[in-house]
């Protein structure tokens, strides 16, 4: 899943420092980014979901999440200020199709780092993304041709 990561720089009286922050590129939620020692550079030979959000609008919601962040700690509130950084990523996202009571297609969203389930949000946007791409597709996936 397409995702974008801001280093926003902070600062506090004469202080300043910085932090990461990732806004999902479909949904555009966004949550303080610690994996950011994760992210290299390659070519992706896996299947990728293109972004429905703008940068400039990535941006800005990376923005206005940090100030949440920082207005909800206790103590001395930094300021936000420049944008120092911005990477483009994909994040790994595992889909599980299954069937439930022998009748019904599902589906599991599984974190490819972690293998925990993810949350209603990122199964909306998953389930999005692929009637989007059926839309643009001349084919929709054939699931019991390919075992499942």
């Amino acid at each position: 899943m397409p995702a974008y990561a801001f280093r926003l720089e902070l600062t506090h009286k004469e202080v300043r420092s910085s932090a990461w922050i990732t806004v999902d590129a479909s949904f555009g939620s966004c949550a303080i980014f610690e994996r950011v020692s994760l992210l290299y550079e390659r070519e992706t030979e896996e299947a990728c979901f293109p972004p429905r959000i703008s940068v400039e609008d990535a941006e800005h919601r990376a923005r206005r999440g940090m100030l949440r962040y920082v207005l909800r700690k206790r103590g001395t509130k930094p300021m936000i200020e420049n944008t120092l950084e911005m990477r483009p990523y994909y994040a790994p996202v595992w889909v599980y199709y299954f069937y439930r009571f022998g009748k019904k297609i599902d589906i599991a969203i599984l974190d490819g780092y972690t293998g925990g389930p993810m949350g209603g949000q990122m199964r909306v946007a998953i389930i999005n993304a692929f009637i989007a791409q059926g839309k643009t597709d001349d084919r929709a996936p054939d699931l019991e041709s390919e075992g499942h």
